[in-house]
């Protein structure tokens, strides 16, 4: 991966390129990416590959800095893959009552650990592309997403509400380390109530997300990265019980 458009003697690939090792051929493979890729990484028995960079679209399809593409077979691998494993602190957060038109947020704390030389890349995604969160039946509302799932985290004013969104606060120990598009950086990390130093996003359940990101292993007992949700709901949202599913996946880089 990366920002080339040709490969091998100027054979046009689209920031990807696959080669084949005993010929030393490009093979046919190139999904193409609408920007720079900075990371490939995938199973060798899955035969699918994990791509990380600033696309905005990957294999033809919308995709904010992550894609899971299928390369058609296994890859070539020797040795031993590095382990990874996540956690959270709590496998469910209560954003307690809320009144219309005013906020409430709550945070996880993720865990990631791996032996991985070349770091890991933690995902996340929603159960739905429709809404942010729904409600219990028999009541029938939902709170829509904070903005399209494609978009980059953005402030989210406190004028605004009807909306769902998650931000990533602090990681990797210092919110100097956490990427940079989840807002400002500060060395002792932001508030969870500080609606303007935090920059929010939307989740999908057809593509994953980049929440954060290592280039090296984690030290014993792993990062931290803080995960806030943010929840509003409008002056006609159905009074109800709203609730969601995050899933937060964490990919070894080989």
């Amino acid at each position: 991966g990366g920002g080339f458009t040709t490969a091998n003697g100027g054979t046009a690939r689209h920031r990807m390129a696959a080669v084949d090792t005993t010929s030393g051929t490009l093979t046919p493979w190139d999904p193409g990416a609408s920007s720079t890729v900075y990371a490939l990484t995938g199973s060798c028995t899955s035969g699918v590959l994990h791509a990380g960079g600033a696309f905005r679209s990957a294999g033809g399809v919308a995709q904010q800095g992550f894609a899971s593409l299928d390369v058609g077979g296994d890859f070539e691998c020797s040795g031993s893959e590095p382990s990874i494993t996540i956690s959270v602190d709590e496998a469910t957060q209560d954003l307690g009552a809320t009144i219309p038109e005013t906020h409430a947020t709550a945070t996880t704390e993720v865990t990631v650990e791996t032996d991985a030389a070349a770091g890991y890349e933690l995902v996340a995604s929603e159960v739905s592309d429709a809404w942010g969160m729904e409600c219990a039946l028999p009541c029938t509302g939902t709170i829509p997403k904070w903005q399209d799932p494609i978009d980059p985290p953005a402030a989210w004013p406190t004028s605004t509400s009807d909306a769902f969104g998650i931000t990533v606060r602090d990681a990797a120990g210092s919110s100097d380390d956490r990427l940079a598009k989840w807002g400002p950086a500060n060395s002792s990390g932001w508030p969870e109530d500080d609606y303007t130093n935090n920059w929010y996003l939307s989740l999908a359940s057809s593509f994953t997300t980049l929440l954060h990101e290592s280039t090296d292993p984690t030290p014993p007992g792993g990062d931290t990265v803080l995960v806030t949700y943010r929840a509003s709901p409008g002056m006609t949202t159905p009074p109800g019980a709203y609730a969601t599913t995050i899933t937060y996946t964490g990919i070894a880089r080989p």
